[in-house]
């Protein structure tokens, strides 16, 4: 295969390190330069926040949190992506690069290598922005060694074929990160190693190849109502209302709340109960907030967005209030931060005062539904669930977590201009 030129990658990359995306990627089973080619131009620390090759399997569990089913498929590769985006923005949000575009890339693949293998060649690339996602997969044709037997070894084939499937797999994730920032893509003219590349089109010069949008929208009926429904961290939806929907409290703990937008302070917490438990951490938003009223679908789908291929969240219609969400999913633990509690245990949100306390802590006591309750500051005091003023009798609905959350929702609104 003839590639394109090294100055023009370089002009290429030149150009994504004066623009203002910040990049994390994660890479298994295949390379093929695009590491070197970000490093090789002056300015590469204005893009790469991370690049790790994760080449074991273990590594990938390691960063993913679990298994997986498949470690080479586009599904992986779009987990891979979603979980270098979250490292991209918790790595950026330290560095205070607060407005700075993030991308994510997960790059999955089985490519030629020193044995014959049943599959055919191929890589799956994925990307994940702050609300979109983006995956294809590259297909190559087969390496036929018998031609070439009398010039080279098989074993000096195979390296020569697995090197070009790499940097063209390399080159097309280059592209797609290009077309993400809004950039000029690296036009292909050679596709001879390609067996499909429908990912492709003619570019504005005859017999020249960019990639066109590759975006994984959400389903159809999702984006119409995703009130009531459960978008899985796999991608599948879920419809909460249907008889045979549960929630398992020994396998589940819900996180509610607005997520506007999610951060990292909210994933470390999740990570951390998850290991902490063994349970699976689903976060809920719901579409009926108790000042705000209700919430539009368009905003909705803006936030679920956040957490596809990555995390289950649940949209419920009208559990605004803690004892509604437990009403709706009895026994099933929630994660909530002490000033959520505070909050609950406060006389002036209830008509009847202290009465009204009361019954909602005899319902929470009724519906077996605990509260793990995370330590933050709260009006310039670092609080923790011994802090707070429980009732003794009700003290077992609420555990203790060891982690303390200092990350503000609304503190990163303001720093990445919301409403400007």
């Amino acid at each position: 295969m003839v590639f394109p030129s090294d100055q023009l990658i370089s002009q290429a990359v030149q150009a994504l390190h004066n623009a203002p995306h910040l990049l994390c990627v994660y890479q298994t089973g295949v390379t093929g330069g695009l590491c070197q080619w970000l490093w090789n131009v002056p300015g590469a620390s204005k893009t790469i926040l991370d690049f790790d090759f994760l080449y074991s399997r273990e590594s990938q569990d390691e960063v993913l949190g679990h298994t997986s089913g498949s470690y080479c498929s586009q599904f992986h590769a779009l987990e891979l992506a979603a979980a270098a985006r979250e490292k991209a923005t918790r790595l950026a949000h330290k560095r205070k690069f607060f407005t700075y575009p993030i991308i994510g890339i997960g790059i999955t693949g089985a490519v030629s290598t020193d044995r014959d293998r049943r599959g055919d060649d191929r890589v799956h690339i994925a990307a994940a922005t702050k609300e979109k996602m983006y995956v294809f997969t590259v297909m190559f044709k087969k390496s036929v060694y018998g031609p070439m037997k009398d010039t080279v070894s098989e074993e000096e084939f195979r390296a020569s074929y697995r090197l070009e499937e790499g940097k063209c797999a390399d080159l097309l994730a280059l592209n797609q990160i290009l077309q993400i920032a809004g950039l000029d893509q690296i036009p292909l003219s050679d596709l001879s190693l390609l067996s499909s590349y429908a990912y492709l089109l003619s570019s504005k010069r005859e017999g020249e190849f960019v990639l066109y949008d590759t975006e994984v929208k959400l389903p159809d009926a999702y984006q119409a109502d995703p009130v009531d429904k459960m978008l899985c961290s796999a991608g599948e939806v879920v419809d909460v209302q249907t008889d045979d929907f549960y929630l398992d409290p020994h396998l589940w703990i819900r996180f509610p709340g607005s997520f506007d937008p999610l951060h990292y302070g909210h994933e470390e917490m999740a990570q951390m109960l998850e290991r902490q438990t063994g349970k699976r951490v689903v976060f809920e938003i719901s579409a009926t907030h108790p000042q705000k009223g209700f919430i539009g679908n368009e905003e909705i789908l803006r936030r679920v967005s956040q957490f596809r291929y990555r995390w289950n969240v649940l949209v419920t219609r009208a559990a605004g209030l803690y004892v509604e969400k437990a009403e709706l999913f009895p026994g099933v633990p929630m994660l909530i931060g002490v000033d959520a509690v505070i909050n609950m245990l406060n006389e002036k949100y209830y008509p009847d005062g202290a009465k009204g306390v009361r019954r909602t802590l005899e319902r929470l006591s009724e519906l077996k539904t605990q509260f793990y309750v995370v330590s933050r500051e709260v009006d310039g005091k670092f609080l923790t669930r011994d802090d707070l003023p429980i009732p003794p009798r009700f003290a077992n609905l609420f555990l203790d977590v060891s982690c303390r959350n200092d990350v503000s929702s609304t503190q990163i609104r303001a720093q990445q201009g919301y409403g400007k």
